[in-house]
C-alpha cells in the first residue's frame, strides 16, 4: 500500500495491476497454511471455540471495537494520566444500542474509511496515514477472541496518526506567517501540549516504579475489574505477603462484573496454587476444581490437581489429572515430568526416563526432569550417565541442596575419594550448616511424594564428617 499510494500513485491502471498481486501473495500464504495445517486451517468451527471461555459472543466483540477504536484515538488526543492504565474495563455492547454510543461509533468509522477512499487521489499521504491507523488495528480490534482493549495496541498505529497532525500545525504556522501575533500564540499552544504531555510521561512513569504502584493504579481506575485485583494479588505473592495475596484473589472473585470470564478461572487456578503451596490440601482443590469447572481447557489447573495428588501421595489419581492436562496441552512439560516421578514411585524406571525426556525436549533447562534421568539411571545401575544429569542440574543452580545430596550420593557410590573431598569443600562454602541441617530433617520427616529422596545412609557419614 505504501508503494501504490506514494510511489506508484493511485491509477486504475496500478490499482488492477497491485491487486492481482495481492491475489497472488494471499494465494501462496493460503498454500503455506493449508502445507502445514491441513485443511483443518479451514473450518471457522475452530475459530469461534475459544468465544466458549470470553464473556462476549463474536458479534459483541465487533460491536464494541468500534467504541474502542475510538477511544484509542481519544486517548492519543487527550493523553492524560488519569485516562491512562495498564488495564481498561470496556463495557461490552449488546447491540447497536446497548450502549447508544455504539451505533454513533460505527457511523463515525464508516465516514472515516469513505472519506479516507474517496480522498486518496488528492491527499494520498494523509489518506495512508488512516488506512495504517487502521489496518495496524485489524488484527487485535476485529474478529479475534482476543481481549477487549490494551494501550499497547495503539504504540506502532500512533506513528502515522500524528504526521497529518503535524503537517496541519505547520501549515498553519505559513498561514499566520504575516500575522506575527497569531503565530505566536500557535507556537505557545504548542510547546505548552509538549510540556503537558511530557509532564503526563513523568506522572505514568512514577506510576510504573513497582509492580505494587502500578496495580494499584490499575485497582483505582477500574475498582470493579477482577483482572486488575488477581494481578495486584501475583504481585504480593511475589513479594511473599500470602495474607495480601489471598485478599485481592477473594475480592476478585467477589465481583460480579466480568467482561472477560476467563479472568475468574485464573483466578481460582491461583489460589488453588496458593492453598497448595501453605499446605491447605483442601481449599487448593476446591478452586482447583472449580476453575477445571469455569473452563475445562485450563491445562494447568489439571498439572497443579496432579501435584496435589502426588502430595497426598495418591498416584493413580494424579496421573489421572496429568493426563487430562496433556490431552489439552500436548507441551505441559511439567505434566511429563510429574508423570516421570510417578512411574519412579512405581518402580518403572524406563517408563520414567521416556517422560523426563519428553519434558526436557519442551524445556531443556528443566532440573526436576534432569534429577529425575539422575535418579532413573541411579536405580539402573548406570552411575556415570546419572552423574551427568545431576551435574547438568546442578550447573544451573550451584546452590541446590537436593541435587548436591543427588551428586554427594553418586560420587560415595563410585568411590571417587578425591572428587568427594572437593565437593564437600564447595558445599561447605555455600551451604551453612543450619540450612543443610533443615533440609535433611524434612527428608528424615517425609513423606517425599514428588521427588526420590537421595540415601541418607551414604550421604551423612561423608556430610557429618565434612561439617
Amino acid at each position: 500500500l505504501l508503494d501504490l499510494y506514494l510511489f506508484q500513485g493511485l491509477t486504475w491502471g496500478k490499482i488492477k495491476k497491485n491487486a492481482i498481486i495481492f491475489i497472488i501473495l494471499l494465494l501462496v500464504l493460503l498454500i503455506l497454511a493449508l502445507s502445514l495445517y491441513g485443511p483443518s486451517i479451514l473450518d471457522l468451527t475452530r475459530f469461534l471455540k475459544p468465544y466458549a471461555y470470553r464473556g462476549f459472543t463474536l458479534g459483541e466483540r465487533l460491536l464494541t471495537e468500534s467504541r474502542v477504536i475510538l477511544f484509542y484515538v481519544s486517548l492519543l488526543l487527550y493523553p492524560m494520566p488519569s485516562r491512562l492504565s495498564l488495564s481498561h474495563d470496556i463495557p461490552v455492547s449488546h447491540s447497536l444500542i446497548d450502549p447508544p454510543t455504539t451505533i454513533f461509533a460505527i457511523i463515525i468509522l464508516f465516514v472515516s474509511v469513505a472519506l479516507i477512499v474517496i480522498k486518496s487521489r488528492k491527499w494520498p499521504f494523509i489518506s495512508y496515514c488512516g488506512l495504517f491507523f487502521l489496518l495496524n488495528h485489524v488484527i487485535e480490534s476485529s474478529i479475534y477472541p482476543l481481549e477487549l482493549s490494551f494501550e499497547h495496541r495503539n504504540y506502532l498505529p500512533s506513528m502515522l496518526f500524528f504526521a497529518p497532525l503535524a503537517i496541519l500545525a505547520i501549515k498553519s504556522l505559513y498561514f499566520f506567517s504575516y500575522r506575527r501575533i497569531m503565530q505566536f500564540i500557535l507556537s505557545a499552544f504548542i510547546i505548552l501540549l509538549m510540556i503537558s504531555w511530557g509532564n503526563g510521561t513523568y506522572l505514568r512513569n512514577i506510576v510504573w516504579k513497582t509492580g505494587e504502584s502500578l496495580w494499584l493504579d490499575v485497582v483505582e481506575e477500574n475498582p470493579a475489574s477482577p483482572r486488575a485485583h488477581h494481578n495486584l494479588g501475583i504481585y504480593y505473592g511475589e513479594k511473599g505477603d500470602i495474607k495480601k495475596q489471598i485478599e485481592e484473589y477473594q475480592t476478585a472473585l467477589s465481583l460480579k462484573k466480568d467482561s472477560h470470564s476467563i479472568v475468574k478461572p485464573l483466578i481460582h487456578h491461583s489460589l488453588g496454587l496458593v492453598y497448595l503451596k501453605t499446605g491447605d490440601t483442601k481449599k487448593a482443590q476446591y478452586h482447583l476444581l472449580k476453575a477445571v469447572e469455569l473452563d475445562p481447557a485450563l491445562f494447568e489447573a489439571y498439572t497443579s490437581l496432579g501435584a496435589v495428588f502426588m502430595g497426598e501421595e495418591d498416584y493413580d489419581r494424579a496421573h489421572f489429572y496429568f493426563n487430562k492436562s496433556l490431552a489439552h496441552n500436548q507441551r505441559e512439560y511439567r505434566a511429563y515430568n510429574n508423570l516421570g516421578h510417578i512411574y519412579l514411585k512405581k518402580g518403572d524406571a524406563e517408563k520414567a526416563i521416556l517422560f523426563f525426556m519428553k519434558a526436557l525436549s519442551i524445556e531443556k533447562d528443566f532440573k526436576s526432569a534432569l534429577r529425575g534421568l539422575g535418579v532413573s539411571y541411579k536405580r539402573k545401575k548406570e552411575y556415570e550417565r546419572a552423574k551427568d544429569y545431576f551435574e547438568r542440574a546442578l550447573a544451573l543452580n550451584r546452590k541446590n541442596i537436593l541435587t548436591r545430596l543427588y551428586l554427594l550420593e553418586i560420587f560415595s557410590i563410585l568411590g571417587d575419594h578425591e572428587r568427594i573431598k572437593a565437593f564437600l569443600s564447595e558445599t561447605l562454602d555455600i551451604i551453612p550448616p543450619e540450612k543443610m541441617r533443615a533440609y535433611i530433617d524434612e527428608i528424615r520427616r517425609g513423606p517425599f511424594p514428588y521427588e526420590e529422596p537421595p540415601d541418607l545412609k551414604i550421604i551423612l557419614p561423608v556430610l557429618g564428617e565434612a561439617y
